[in-house]
């Protein structure tokens, strides 16, 4: 998630919850995404975001409002050995779940991936 500096500066793409044959969830988030390994920060890349095994989500966009503007950046949590990924206003580990009640935006899962495409 350094390289691509949280994706502060990101668009989503799209977003996705896969049914597995057990009942195992993926949820993805696919992103255009400003590469700050490069020198001159001008590469943008297309980067998919897996989290496995999900066990909870949120996603709510009200009317008038988006999530594809990413300005706020993408937020790897971790709470009771559970990964949460949150798009929004959390940036430190949350000591309850209750806490998420304020986002409109996050996967609880137990791994991720992340890969460019």
């Amino acid at each position: 998630m350094n390289r691509f500096n949280n994706f502060q500066e990101a668009i989503l793409q799209e977003i996705s919850i896969q049914y597995l044959d057990s009942r195992d969830k993926i949820g993805s988030l696919k992103l255009y995404a400003r590469d700050w390994n490069n020198e001159n920060n001008d590469t943008w890349l297309s980067v998919k975001i897996e989290i496995i095994n999900l066990l909870d989500y949120k996603i709510l966009e009200e009317n008038l409002t988006t999530h594809q503007v990413i300005s706020n950046g993408i937020s790897l949590l971790r709470y009771k050995n559970k990964l949460i990924l949150e798009m929004g206003d959390l940036v430190d580990n949350i000591s309850d779940i209750s806490e998420l009640d304020y986002s409109n935006f996050y996967f609880i899962g137990e791994n991720i991936k992340i890969k460019v495409l």
